[in-house]
């Protein structure tokens, strides 16, 4: 009969899982609870979400890539470390005073990355800087729209470490590009060890992340 191996159906564990990407467990199960009036134990939402992850890489896997002579010329890696706050258990001891420059949650760095090709955009250095501030994003009189990204992949580990997960990057993109005639381009943070990682196993030009570039200009300001 097909029916959910959870007490929970299908539907719901759906909805548990994109309202726990979308926020905090406590968080996801306050927005449940107001919807279906039921009570979400705590306990179930980690296992539920563990769980709806673990088909993750063989979905990827199993899918085919399009044809890359029917994609952008250019293809694309973006990569970059996301902070992620640790939640300490709770029959852990806690220090009575922290010393300065410590946090009452540390953060692990989980790997973000995301591979796609894309239609080249050619613009000025002045529409650059007017797109900045153009939060609409409404497309000039006559100007074609800004091409979007194809078939994108996006993954995220906080356990397979940045090594790992450049090596995916590059399976992906040889599946992409078999014969290598796409412009290879890595985006990526600040961050110069993953610079150097990237520069390493992948042969592509480099470009930092514009946003964070004026983030840190705005704090030096």
């Amino acid at each position: 009969m097909q029916l959910p191996a959870r007490s929970f159906s299908y539907e719901l564990q759906k909805r548990l899982v994109k309202a726990a990407v979308q926020g905090t467990f406590r968080e996801a199960r306050e927005r449940i609870a107001e919807i279906t009036g039921a009570p979400i134990p705590r306990r179930s939402l980690e296992e539920v979400i563990p769980e709806a992850a673990q088909d993750f890489d063989a979905f990827y896997a199993e899918r085919t890539p399009k044809p890359w002579t029917e994609t952008g010329a250019l293809l694309v890696a973006a990569v970059e470390g996301k902070g992620i706050p640790m939640i300490k258990p709770g029959g852990a001891q806690r220090k009575v005073r922290l010393t300065k420059g410590q946090k009452t949650n540390r953060k692990r760095m989980a790997t973000v990355a995301a591979v796609f090709p894309r239609t080249p955009w050619i613009r000025t250095p002045h529409r650059v800087l007017e797109s900045l501030f153009d939060t609409d994003r409404i497309p000039r009189t006559g100007e074609p729209p800004a091409p979007r990204p194809e078939h994108q992949r996006v993954g995220a580990s906080l356990t397979k470490g940045k090594a790992a997960a450049m090596g995916e990057v590059a399976a992906e993109m040889s599946r992409r590009d078999p014969p290598g005639h796409k412009t290879h381009v890595a985006l990526t943070d600040g961050e110069r060890a993953l610079q150097d990682l990237v520069s390493e196993k992948l042969q592509v030009t480099l470009i930092l992340d514009r946003l964070h570039v004026l983030e840190k200009l705005g704090k030096a300001a």
